[in-house]
């Protein structure tokens, strides 16, 4: 999965998530309800972000948790053994780093890139107006050295 509008907050949102969805298995059955953990934990953030964030969790591969509709409308999440070694890699956070640091690196590239073509556009031009100058010095020496040739050439009385 491709993690471009993957931003610190939400990222660091996922992971409370996570967490506190790992101290819950821990203490109950196993299982979870989306809608509970927005109000429980996310009442700032509304209720949608809190289930978007959720939905981006179960899109992750390899899957740390796992999503099954029960009882109509109430979505229950349940984690697999992934969470706790995913978590101790450093998460989404870790994620979100990454793309940051990507992103920063690719922004120094695309600057080094551009300063590169203006500086061959530059030395192109310079060698564009200078050309007919250097052509001309060129024919001028070609046309010194035939002249110079034939009077070595007459000189000898081949001619």
């Amino acid at each position: 999965m491709e993690y471009l509008n993957l931003g610190m907050e939400e990222a660091s949102d996922m992971d409370f998530i996570l967490n506190k969805v790992s101290e819950l298995v821990d203490s109950k059955d196993g299982t979870w309800d989306i809608n509970w953990l927005h109000l429980k934990f996310l009442k700032t953030k509304g209720e949608y972000y809190a289930v978007d964030l959720v939905f981006k969790i179960l899109a992750h591969e390899p899957k740390i948790l796992y999503a099954e509709k029960r009882q109509g409308i109430k979505t229950v999440v349940w984690t697999t053994p992934l969470l706790s070694d995913f978590l101790a890699k450093g998460g989404f956070t870790k994620i979100a780093n990454e793309i940051d640091i990507r992103k920063k690196s690719e922004e120094k590239k695309e600057k080094l890139n551009f300063e590169k073509l203006q500086y061959d556009v530059r030395n192109s031009k310079r060698i564009f107006k200078t050309y007919w100058l250097t052509f001309g010095m060129a024919l001028v020496a070609f046309i010194i050295s035939l002249i110079l040739f034939y009077l070595k050439l007459r000189e000898m009385g081949t001619f």
